[in-house]
């Protein structure tokens, strides 16, 4: 199978998944909070590592928590020790009962994020980068990831015959294991 095949085999199946889970709106008392097995206080070590060589090893904690008497979570995430500790109060809100949620930072910020499978993505821009973070829980660990970009691309290959694609740099990657 060709590469142009299988590259517009892939597009048509997201789409299609895309248009089915709009197609289906969910009734509003089917927002579900994110499930059990993700509540508790999960604590590791952060590395974060940028093009240019730097690298910074700094302590994470993710707090998730049901908020009582409502359909939502903590999403309290800690950066640091002692007097560099900064703790970001946010809540992870349900938003369709199909694995979308918001994470209010409490500020006037907030980010979209889906849960598929075991694994809550998100996808955000500030100050003309673009910032991709994944949760993934698999089993006793919480595998914390994010890649920074440039927002603007820095290149375009491809086009006429097959699909003009557009290609991002990566600036910096985080990665983090915690566990509770």
């Amino acid at each position: 199978m060709s590469r142009i095949t299988l590259l517009v085999g892939v597009v048509l199946l997201t789409l299609a998944g895309l248009s089915a889970a709009e197609d289906t709106p969910a009734p509003a008392a089917k927002k579900a909070a994110l499930p059990e097995a993700w509540h508790g206080i999960w604590k590791g070590r952060v590395k974060s590592e940028s093009r240019n060589g730097k690298t910074v090893d700094f302590a994470m904690e993710l707090h998730i928590e049901p908020i009582e008497g409502r359909n939502a979570c903590t999403w309290r995430i800690v950066y640091g020790e002692g007097d560099r500790r900064q703790v970001r109060p946010y809540e992870l809100l349900p938003v369709d009962g199909k694995g979308h949620f918001r994470i209010d930072e409490k500020n006037g910020i907030v980010i979209d994020a889906f849960l598929i499978g075991d694994t809550i993505y998100s996808s955000f821009g500030l100050n003309k980068v673009r910032i991709d973070a994944r949760y993934r829980l698999r089993g006793d660990a919480l595998e914390f990831s994010i890649a920074t970009q440039k927002a603007a691309p820095m290149g375009t290959t491809g086009g006429g015959a097959v699909p003009a694609v557009e290609v991002f740099e990566l600036v910096a990657a985080q990665r983090a294991t915690l566990r509770k």
